[in-house]
């Protein structure tokens, strides 16, 4: 994504290639905050919490379906902030990547269902962070700052899944254009058309997200549901992915898990159709090793085999 490589740039982890004396400042470049849309199983927040820990960047998730408004009790935008500088210190904390996860529970589109207080109000606190440089950051017990946060070089990320948007952009298309030029008649159902990647800046204000907040987004990236090779990927080959977490405890206690091929990708299938991708395979890999999480503890090394007929056994 190029609002991350932008971002890189920013942070001063990446130089500029032109030798020609030309200095080039962070306000030169368009702010990379991001909103990043796709479904439940997409893997919006493996994927930002996959590209901070391979750049070694502070990173912290912010779940804005608990979030609540300043002066309610709860978890509000100057706790994280305050985590986010006790976690990394101030020098590294004006680096970060922001990620709000469930961003679309705060649009009025949602904010009349359960979830969070706030809704609009929230949204307007967010302004903060892109409109100031600097922001007072509190002390938890008291209302003195704590520290001054200087928030030019962080990243914003806002990711959710925006169920609902796709009906206004259908009405928008099948208006402008008629419905033959997205391919479906007005009586059929559209089928094989992802419609979230047709998103304008003015469907996501028409969901419910304040116009000076999406005119401050710069770019939007819309991710396909993952696959099932890719799941495998991931517990093949992504750094300390949830199955390896797994597996180095069995490590820890001398022990020996030995996975077959076919168990990745019954793993993955299973995760696909429980929906809720990349955060399925922590429950499907639980179910599979709950009984041998036990086991282990003990001073006897084993050796344990995971095949096919296992995986049945626990996963029915």
């Amino acid at each position: 994504m190029i609002c991350f490589y932008i971002h890189l740039i920013q942070i001063g982890y990446i130089e500029s290639s032109n030798t020609k004396g030309f200095v080039f400042s962070t306000n030169d470049f368009p702010k990379p905050n991001l909103l990043l849309s796709g479904t439940i199983s997409s893997g919006k927040s493996f994927l930002i919490n996959t590209l901070c820990d391979f750049f070694k960047i502070p990173f912290i998730r912010i779940d804005c379906f608990s979030l609540v408004s300043s002066g309610y009790i709860g978890n509000n935008l100057n706790t994280y902030l305050k985590t986010l500088i006790d976690r990394y210190g101030k020098e590294k904390a004006e680096k970060a990547i922001l990620f709000f996860d469930e961003f679309d529970k705060m649009s009025e589109y949602n904010i009349g269902r359960k979830g969070s207080i706030g809704g609009v109000e929230l949204q307007q606190e967010f302004l903060v962070l892109l409109e100031e440089k600097k922001i007072n950051v509190l002390s938890e017990r008291s209302s003195d700052v704590s520290s001054v946060l200087n928030t030019e070089n962080i990243m914003l990320v806002f990711g959710g899944s925006f169920a609902g948007v796709e009906r206004i952009i259908e009405k928008r298309l099948s208006t402008k254009h008629g419905y033959g030029s997205i391919g479906f008649t007005k009586k059929e159902q559209p089928q094989g058309i992802n419609l979230l990647k047709k998103i304008i800046p003015d469907d996501l204000i028409k969901f419910g997200i304040i116009p000076e907040l999406v005119g401050r987004i710069g770019f939007i990236a819309i991710l396909d549901t993952l696959k099932k090779d890719e799941l495998v990927q991931i517990m093949k080959t992504s750094k300390n992915n949830i199955l390896e977490q797994y597996i180095n405890y069995f490590k820890f206690n001398n022990d020996t898990i030995q996975i077959t091929d076919d168990v990745y990708e019954l793993i993955a299938e299973e995760a696909i159709k429980r929906k809720t991708g990349a955060r399925a395979l922590q429950g499907v890999i639980m179910q599979l090793f709950g009984d041998l999480l036990f086991e282990t503890v003990n001073e006897k090394s084993e050796k344990y085999i995971i095949d096919t007929d296992y995986f049945y056994k626990k996963i029915n």
